[in-house]
């Protein structure tokens, strides 16, 4: 079923996607990758453009092994909701609401248990701090994240939108070496099995630097 509705958006794929009906669409890991990579964070206070998908491809290298998918996924909803600040999220309740639910529906499509686990969660924090660093500096940040310290095993660069979204469909590949048999809808509306298809390496700028 892929009918507008008043809380529906369109989407790359040609297709629509019910705000308040996440667990209806058939998500496809291209479709979020491209998005990820053109939503910047920190609501555009950056010294460079910093992508959501590049975030998310250095999470999933912070974390265990076992939970670098998680990683990877772990603000997936932002590709239907945006990328919207912590404080300004605190204020609207409902905003929450609707982030979790596509949240939890991506989570299930791809086969992960959901609430995260809570290393995802200190990983996501740890690069916070990473990001104050090397691409959002500012007033010194006494609020969020205290107890914890900037990672030190990668840096956020600062990906274009077209290198972001190859860094994050390469790490997708790599985590589930193409056994997941997920459909990938191209923005021009075709699938591509991405088992068939011939494995591209990513920008050697993705390069995870590891940090002495």
């Amino acid at each position: 079923m892929n009918n507008q509705t008043k809380s529906s958006i369109s989407t790359l794929s040609g297709r629509f996607f019910d705000l308040l009906k996440p667990e209806d669409y058939d998500f496809c890991i291209e479709e979020i990758g491209e998005a990820l990579s053109n939503i910047c964070r920190y609501t555009g206070h950056v010294k460079k453009f910093y992508s959501v998908a590049e975030h998310s491809v250095l999470v999933s290298h912070i974390v265990p092994e076992r939970l670098a998918l998680a990683g990877l996924l772990h603000d997936s909803s932002e590709a239907f909701v945006g990328d919207v600040s912590s404080p300004l999220k605190k204020l609207l309740p409902d905003y929450r609401a609707i982030e979790d639910s596509i949240q939890l529906a991506i989570a299930n499509h791809y086969k992960l248990v959901y609430p995260f686990p809570e290393e995802v969660h200190e990983a996501d924090k740890r690069m916070y701090w990473r990001e104050r660093i090397d691409v959002a500096p500012g007033p010194r940040d006494k609020l969020w994240h205290q107890d914890l310290a900037a990672t030190r095993k990668v840096q956020a660069s600062g990906m274009t939108p077209t290198m972001a979204k190859r860094y994050f469909l390469s790490r997708y590949k790599e985590i589930t070496r193409g056994t997941k048999g997920d459909t990938i809808v191209s923005v021009k509306g075709t699938s591509k099995d991405p088992a068939r298809e011939p494995h591209r390496p990513g920008p050697a700028l993705a390069k995870v630097k590891a940090w002495a």
